[in-house]
């Protein structure tokens, strides 16, 4: 889902650009929402991979996820 958003929030730019300018808020905002969600979408797979892990072999590391 987040990486959907991140998408959309793409094509969003390239419109906001065309219609507002490359300086604009519409396109700063846009921006900063592709790389939110791209982050979310990076921490929700490290996430499902922690959780993978701890499945897979039945306890984990640590009990707390890493942080990058």
């Amino acid at each position: 889902m987040f990486r959907l958003k991140a998408e959309e929030f793409s094509q969003r730019v390239v419109v906001y650009e065309r219609l507002f300018g490359p300086e604009s808020e519409w396109v700063e905002g846009a921006r900063l929402l592709v790389q939110f969600y791209e982050d979310a979408a990076k921490e929700q797979e490290r996430l499902a991979g922690w959780h993978l892990d701890i499945a897979n072999n039945g306890r984990s590391q640590s009990m707390r996820p890493t942080l990058p």
